[in-house]
């Protein structure tokens, strides 16, 4: 989807390691789930849970998490 994918570049435009050096991965995994809200009309909400997994990453963890909290507030 696209909030996983901006995600990932969000974190890759941040910290240029996790895009400069294949070693590290950022892996960006989403689980959806689709409810109707029961309205007369057709409408439907997505919902979905999107994980960040880092790996092999020394760096200080303020690097990750900063843009991943920049990130939330706008999307």
């Amino acid at each position: 989807m696209f909030k996983s994918k901006s995600l990932r570049n969000a974190l890759t435009d941040a910290v240029p390691v996790l895009k400069n050096k294949p070693r590290y991965a950022a892996r960006v995994y989403r689980q959806q789930k689709g409810y109707s809200t029961l309205a007369t009309y057709l409408l439907f909400e997505n919902k979905y849970t999107l994980n960040v997994i880092v790996t092999d990453f020394s760096g200080d963890t303020d690097l990750i998490l900063v843009p991943i909290l920049a990130w939330l507030r706008v999307n």
